[in-house]
């Protein structure tokens, strides 16, 4: 077997582009507030969502991080519910009739928690979930989308430029 790898061409690293972090950040928190709008959009619309019983855990675990530190059980259960969507892509199991994501508040709500993680314990994954998660809810069609309370969504989409520029800082 003959592997051919192509070389640098003579490029000094000097001559490598560098990544600038500030008009990184710059681009991710513009294309945020294309998310956030195209949610106002869709908020306007008013179309019904169904909620499940996962949907209702994880905003009752959003609002109790909102006041104090989680119990050790429930945030192994959101580790858990982050390992699902890392593994999968969804946070609702296969079984469920909801593996779309109808209610986007869940993703957003589970963003917030790990985005917290990140605030409290500098946690670079549960930052990076969080991302990941809220790349999803802005990847997802018009049609996918169901939202319950945009402006927990826009104190999330808030929290998440916060981290960002914590993260900025550390590097």
């Amino acid at each position: 077997m003959n592997l051919y790898i192509k070389n640098s061409q003579n490029k000094h690293e000097s001559d490598i582009p560098r990544l600038d972090i500030d008009s990184t950040v710059a681009t991710f928190c513009a294309n945020r507030d294309v998310l956030l709008s195209k949610l106002k959009e869709i908020k306007q619309r008013e179309k019904q969502t169904s909620v499940i019983p996962l949907d209702i855990k994880i905003k009752s675990l959003y609002e109790v991080i909102l006041k104090k530190e989680l119990a050790r059980s429930e945030a192994e259960f959101v580790f858990t519910i982050e390992k699902r969507f890392i593994l999968t892509g969804n946070i609702y199991l296969k079984n469920n009739q909801e593996t779309t994501a109808k209610v986007t508040d869940s993703y957003v709500y589970l963003a917030a928690i790990l985005l917290s993680f990140f605030i409290k314990n500098q946690d670079v994954n549960a930052l990076n979930s969080a991302v990941r998660l809220n790349d999803k809810v802005s990847s997802l069609s018009d049609e996918s989308l169901g939202l319950l309370d945009i402006s927990n969504i826009i104190y999330v989409l808030n929290v998440e430029k916060k981290a960002l520029m914590i993260l900025s800082k550390m590097l």
